[in-house]
């Protein structure tokens, strides 16, 4: 059975060959031994790039490339790194559109939780006064965000996590310096204890956007992507195409 190329894209796999008959990218961890994310990110990129530029991962071995037939199509989720955080970022924000904090814990209010100033709760209790009103996520900043970097995810309820989590995905796909939470974000997308009622909460298409995000963890990032492997395994793989799951956990 043909799988997808990290590289070009198109299904110029199979089990029984670890290099592309259409770009000749070198796959060299066919089998999934190594488990989750086998990538060399750099060296994907440039293959990549050079695919691009001349139809083959590198231009030494473009005479063993060849045009994809038409049962090779690309699958419609696949996109080049370079280009993924926009096209990640413009699914976060389709999604996460309308969502606002709607009572629930912000940051402030969770960090007067973690201070023990303020009782802890959840999406069922009203909030204090003063508190449970924020301004529209996508006017959150990195620097806001970034206050509390040690991330103060499980003094919130469900609301307050999905409020925060459209910005921290796109802060974190953009800035340079992404917030010093990330961590403490993929651990609650795995197993924190408002999973339950924050999937609840969810969309298919905010699920959806949290898994992009995610998988793509899993190609660039070598120090998060086994938490987010971890996270797609147990919690939001149901999000991605079968084909896209196993392309990304091989």
């Amino acid at each position: 059975m043909s799988r997808v190329c990290p590289c070009c894209g198109y299904r110029g796999l199979d089990r029984a060959a670890a290099l592309c008959g259409i770009c000749a990218w070198e796959d060299r961890d066919p089998y999934g031994s190594r488990g989750w994310s086998s990538y060399a990110f750099p060296a994907l990129v440039d293959a990549q790039r050079s695919f691009a530029a001349c139809g083959a991962a590198d231009p030494a071995v473009r005479e063993f490339t060849r045009a994809p037939r038409p049962d090779e199509s690309r699958p419609p989720w696949f996109t080049p790194i370079v280009d993924a955080p926009g096209v990640i970022v413009a699914l976060i924000e389709h999604a996460f559109e309308d969502v606002l904090l709607d009572g629930g814990v912000s940051l402030d209010e969770a960090e007067l939780i973690d201070a023990h100033e303020l009782p802890s709760r959840t999406e069922l209790d009203p909030p204090p006064r003063g508190h449970g009103v924020g301004p529209p996520w996508q006017d959150l900043t990195t620097a806001g965000l970034d206050r509390m970097p040690w991330g103060n995810f499980p003094f919130q309820d469900a609301r307050g996590i999905r409020y925060h989590l459209p910005a921290f995905m796109r802060a974190h796909l953009r800035d340079p310096k992404p917030p010093g939470a990330i961590e403490s974000l993929l651990f609650t997308l795995r197993s924190g204890h408002r999973l339950a009622a924050l999937r609840g909460l969810l969309t298919r298409d905010q699920g959806h956007a949290v898994a992009r995000y995610l998988a793509h963890l899993g190609t660039v990032d070598s120090y998060y992507a086994p938490h987010a492997g971890d996270a797609l395994r147990e919690q939001w793989g149901a999000y991605l195409e079968p084909e896209h799951l196993a392309h990304v956990m091989r």
